[in-house]
């Protein structure tokens, strides 16, 4: 037979040494006979400190939510202001400032009787009437706002719920690899919060080619022209390595695009293939993708790009969000040495270290900011139809 030892361990809840201590369990010996085993028991009650300190978990939902309060909304509404008509030439308005209500009562009473604990969102809104040239403000209601309780929940309807943090990828430029014909090949993703994904790969024949969107390539120097190179002398001027200035010559080459109009038509033929264009439309179409209204970069983004790279962090340089001509030169440079080093390596996109987590205040202004776009073409297609004498902006 197996042996078997009843082992009951006990521990003294208040008070009590630590010193050893023996018990008899009933046992079987090698003849199959009963016999009685001294067991060693010891008391820990003694030792009640954790070893180590537990950090205050709801710290970081309160602070992103008292974040949200206090500045996420005054982003979103200052990305959002003005606002024109389609002409221009009718109807401005304009997000003068914006005042959170207080709650109309608790949480226990919201619970007790299945109300929602909210505050109310209001904004001074400001219409200027281009045509008669008349300027009003009013301060109008715009949205009730849940509000978050003590201990890090909201209550919804009398039902107490909890935002769970997300882990995601994190904003910046990453670097890649891909294998062709038995060598590694590098390039880079500039993956921005808010506005279109830009691929830089690189080829076999030793050019650099970029995507946008995953639409079809075009060569990395037409996007450079685009950004504010004039010519290729000024491409080739923007390099100091050989190796680079190798590298921009092969994709001038390749290159179907030879001056700055025709690079804004190649790129918007990639972007929109089968409509006409000019290179008037295709100026105000990619002029608008890269424009703060459309792009964000996000402070983490442009945090880590000019980290990785030792740029400026000033607060100027750190309040831009947008791509400009010298983040691409950048990312280009370090992807012709990463082509040129042996037993280089890309980012690995799926480590930890780089994701991120995003807190309650960075969900919500995602969702205010879905909201504001909705606004705003309504407040556009309302100030389209409606009659040029109205002055007030409650008409809009």
């Amino acid at each position: 037979m197996i042996p078997y030892v009843f082992v009951l361990l006990m521990s003294e809840i208040v008070g009590g040494s630590i010193g050893p201590k023996f018990f008899r369990t009933p046992g079987i010996n090698s003849r199959g006979r009963t016999s009685n085993t001294k067991i060693l028991q010891k008391y820990f009650s003694k030792y009640r400190k954790p070893f180590v300190d537990y950090p205050n978990l709801l710290e970081s939902p309160l602070k992103s939510y008292k974040w949200f309060l206090e500045s996420g909304l005054k982003e979103v509404f200052k990305e959002f202001s003005p606002l024109n008509d389609y002409s221009n030439k009718k109807f401005q308005l304009e997000f003068s400032s914006i005042h959170l209500g207080e709650p109309k009562y608790d949480e226990f009473y919201a619970k007790a009787n299945k109300l929602t604990y909210e505050i109310d969102l209001k904004a001074k809104i400001k219409l200027i009437n281009k045509t008669l040239g008349v300027t009003k403000e009013q301060e109008l209601f715009i949205s009730d706002i849940p509000m978050m309780t003590n201990h890090g929940t909201f209550v919804i309807n009398g039902v107490e719920r909890v935002v769970v943090p997300q882990l995601a990828r994190s904003f910046g430029a990453f670097f890649t690899e891909q294998e062709i014909k038995g060598k590694n090949y590098f390039g880079a993703k500039i993956i921005p919060a808010r506005g279109i994904w830009i691929e830089l790969e690189s080829d076999s024949d030793g050019a650099i080619y970029v995507r946008i969107d995953k639409k079809r390539k075009f060569s990395v120097t037409s996007l450079l022209r685009i950004l504010g190179l004039k010519n290729d002398a000024e491409i080739l001027a923007s390099f100091k390595d050989e190796s680079e200035k190798a590298t921009m010559k092969i994709c001038l080459e390749k290159d179907i695009a030879k001056n700055l109009n025709e690079s804004y038509v190649e790129v918007y033929k990639r972007l929109r293939d089968g409509e006409l264009a000019t290179a008037d439309n295709a100026k105000e179409f990619i002029g608008n993708l890269f424009s703060a209204e459309r792009y964000d970069l996000s402070a983490v983004g442009r945090y880590r790009f000019n980290n990785r790279f030792a740029k400026k962090m000033d607060e100027k340089e750190m309040t831009r969000k947008t791509i400009s001509l010298d983040d691409v030169l950048t990312i280009v440079s370090h992807v012709v040495k990463l082509n040129q080093t042996p037993g280089a390596k890309g980012d690995d996109i799926d480590s930890l270290a780089q994701r991120r987590v995003r807190f309650i205040g960075e969900l919500l202004q995602q969702r205010v900011r879905v909201g504001m776009t909705q606004i705003k073409r309504n407040i556009q297609d309302r100030m389209s139809t409606i009659d040029v004498s109205v002055t007030m902006p409650i008409h809009i």
